[in-house]
This record gives C-alpha cells, structure tokens and sequence, in this order.
C-alpha cells in the first residue's frame, strides 16, 4: 500500500495478513450443521475448502504476495492445539460470554485438562494443499516465521 503522509513525500506500508479472516455465514451454518450430524465430514470439509478458496481468492485480490487460509478451518483460536493433542476436555473448561453481530449473547466453553496430554498430531502446519492446475503461492509458516511456496 503507498500512501501520501506528506506533500512531496510518499511512504510505501508493508503489512501481512496474520489471523483470521470473517467466516461466511454459510461456513458458520455448516459448521453447526456437522456439529447436529446434520451433514458428514466430506460435505463439511467441501464448504470449508470453499471458504478457504475464497479467502485466498480475497486476499489474491486485494494484491497481497503473502496468503494465508483465513483460519476457516478452526473452530477457535486455540483449536488447533485442542485437536492436535489428548487428554483434553474440548467443552469441559470455563465459559468466556461474548456476543454476536445482532447483540446475541454467547457462551463459548474453554478446554480443560482432563488427563495427562499428549500430541497426536503436529500443531502447525499448512493448512490448504494446492489444488490440481492452480498456480503456486507463497504462504506464512508461523512456526518459523519464513515464507514457503507450495
């Protein structure tokens, strides 16, 4: 982004997108959809690859060199660590109150230590495979900080 800040003076701005993009409301109705049984995993996981597809179209869009999936695919911020490790309880833990776009209150449970933990996958990682005949694109390892084309 270049921007005028001062008459005769123009400074270019770098920025990376770091968290999470806004989730559809359809990625949002199909994710407590698949939590009622109401649609299987290869159907849920179809509207999230699509949800990803557009976040990356978005920020492809908007000229960004460096992409990242949105974090469509997480339920909460810390849910990667939660499905990556056992001995968790994933609802069993506080409540933290917060409230929607309408004023709605929310109730949104914390995991909580129920046994001794141990990881079953790793945390991190790429979130999003290339798609057959789509062009490679750079994306943030957050892990290490460096940038991976794939």
């Amino acid at each position: 982004m270049t921007s005028t800040l001062a008459p005769n003076r123009t400074t270019t701005l770098r920025s990376d997108v770091v968290g999470s993009l806004l989730r559809p409301s359809w990625l949002k109705e199909a994710r407590a959809q698949r939590a009622e049984g109401a649609i299987g995993p290869a159907q849920f996981k179809r509207v999230e690859d699509r949800a990803v597809n557009e976040a990356l179209a978005l920020q492809q869009s908007a000229g960004l060199d460096v992409v990242t999936d949105g974090e469509m695919r997480r339920y909460a911020f810390y849910g990667h660590f939660v499905d990556a490790v056992e001995g968790l309880d994933r609802e069993g833990g506080w409540a933290i109150p917060f409230h929607d776009e309408q004023g709605h209150e929310l109730v949104l449970k914390r995991p909580v230590v129920v046994e001794k933990l141990r990881r079953v996958r790793p945390m991190c990682g790429l979130r999003f495979p290339r798609a057959p005949g789509e062009p490679r694109r750079r994306t943030r390892d957050r892990r290490r900080n460096r940038k991976r084309t794939g």
